[in-house]
């Protein structure tokens, strides 16, 4: 789970989130909170869970902001071989047991919000969003499925070497990494996920404008060039 500035929703999610796997995980796990960049007290609270559950909780932390890092930085430290990438105000249980039992025959599974048996429950501008950005993916990238971007669930030993080899982007980490996934052929499936906005985006929309352009032209450059 990577960690910016996420002070205000960060103790309730948590505590949501424990409280669900221990109902319902029966496996060991693990919970890998990075924290990246934080200005508020997020790296604190990061701090005090990982005191109150030493077994379960562990907490890198990355001086620099950078979604990337923390999502590589995670994966690479992960000693399990399922890896399950949430997000603080987006996670959901029933696509983790349902991923553990798709990752024994694949190497990739992502939550789509935009398959038709999905519910997304966001504004209408970040829904349309979210499908121009993927019908642009399939057209330029040849991309075969509906979603990149969210929650996702990785087999370690397959999405190691690639998670290493993309560039650490700023918002488009995930995106190059499943992208890299599907060209060299592994294993992909998709599962409808409910989404409901939690809170608002974080970043006005023209600064996140630019990041995602910097990020599709890196991608370009990397799968391309």
């Amino acid at each position: 789970m990577p960690i910016h500035n996420e002070s205000r929703n960060l103790t309730h999610s948590l505590n949501l989130l424990l409280h669900a796997l221990k109902r319902k995980v029966k496996q060991p796990y693990e919970v890998i909170l990075v924290e990246n960049g934080s200005t508020d007290s997020s790296w604190h609270i990061c701090e005090e869970f990982e005191k109150k559950y030493p077994r379960i909780i562990r907490v890198i932390h990355l001086a620099t902001r950078s979604y990337g890092h923390a999502i590589r930085e995670g994966i690479n430290q992960s000693k399990f071989e399922y890896i399950i990438l949430f997000n603080v105000d987006f996670w959901d249980i029933k696509f983790l047991m349902k991923s553990i039992e798709l990752l024994g025959s694949c190497d990739i599974v992502v939550g789509s919000k935009t398959l038709i048996t999905s519910n997304d429950k966001r504004p209408f501008l970040r829904r349309e969003i979210t499908y121009w950005f993927n019908v642009f993916l399939r057209a330029f990238y040849n991309f075969p499925g509906t979603d990149t971007h969210g929650i996702k669930a990785l087999k370690k030993k397959s999405i190691l070497p690639i998670a290493k080899s993309c560039y650490p982007l700023r918002e488009l980490y995930d995106t190059q990494l499943v992208l890299r996934a599907c060209k060299k052929s592994l294993i992909y499936i998709e599962l409808p996920i409910s989404v409901v906005e939690k809170r608002p985006t974080r970043y006005p929309p023209i600064r996140r404008t630019i990041n995602l352009i910097h990020d599709l032209a890196v991608i370009f450059k990397y799968r391309y060039l």
